[in-house]
């Protein structure tokens, strides 16, 4: 764990990427007519039986003009934002699970799976980046526990800090203005504090000395 630290607009920016990436994922994902029927269906909150897409924009445009248009948008792949930001990202990793198990069948699916497997590598890239160039916070928390480890090592520490702060990197919002290393210490705290059997706050209050990053 040796990585250049990142400053916070550095991570920021990292985030900013990773949401950008995250969003052409989901563009990509929807040109499957498979995976436009599920996503539409949760926006639905209803069963996964065929859904007529118009029907999804009931609650997006009060005219049946402006339910046109959006829907228009929605075909051409100029998806609102509003309509993405309706369905958490995770929701989009798991369509892609499935897409990839009927893809040896299915044309369309290999085509998309074509789009969207090269921006998922990125991603992770991306994800890997902002935790390398934070590494320094799980250094400090795993330190600061060296007198309550009961036999546990550093290095295992370490490893249950950077699962977290991986989490941490997949889902940081940027555009919510707290530094990276504060939404962070959460994820890390909660990882280290069950590899010892510790609470998070347990962790939190032993590491910060009351003092978030």
């Amino acid at each position: 764990m040796s990585e250049q630290a990142l400053t916070p607009d550095a991570s920021r920016a990292l985030g900013r990427e990773r949401r950008d990436q995250e969003r052409a994922i989901q563009r990509s994902l929807l040109q499957d007519g498979g995976v436009l029927e599920e996503i539409l269906g949760l926006m639905l909150d209803a069963s996964r039986e065929e859904v007529d897409p118009e029907l999804v924009f009931t609650n997006f445009a009060e005219t049946p003009e402006c339910r046109t248009d959006v829907l228009d948008r929605f075909r051409a792949g100029d998806l609102a934002d509003a309509v993405l930001d309706g369905i958490v990202f995770p929701r989009f990793l798991n369509a892609y699970e499935r897409l990839r198990t009927r893809a040896e069948a299915d044309t369309e699916a290999t085509a998309c799976l074509a789009l969207v497997e090269p921006l998922l590598a990125e991603r992770e890239r991306i994800i890997g980046d902002l935790s390398k160039g934070n590494a320094g916070l799980v250094r400090t928390m795993a330190a600061s526990l060296e007198d309550v480890r009961c036999g546990t090592s550093i290095a295992a520490l370490e490893v249950a800090g950077m699962r977290g702060l991986s989490k941490a990197s997949g889902r940081f919002e940027p555009e919510r203005g707290y530094k990276f290393t504060t939404y962070a210490a959460w994820w890390v705290a909660k990882y280290v504090g069950h590899e010892l059997g510790m609470s998070h706050d347990e962790v939190m209050h032993r590491w910060s000395g009351g003092q978030l990053p």
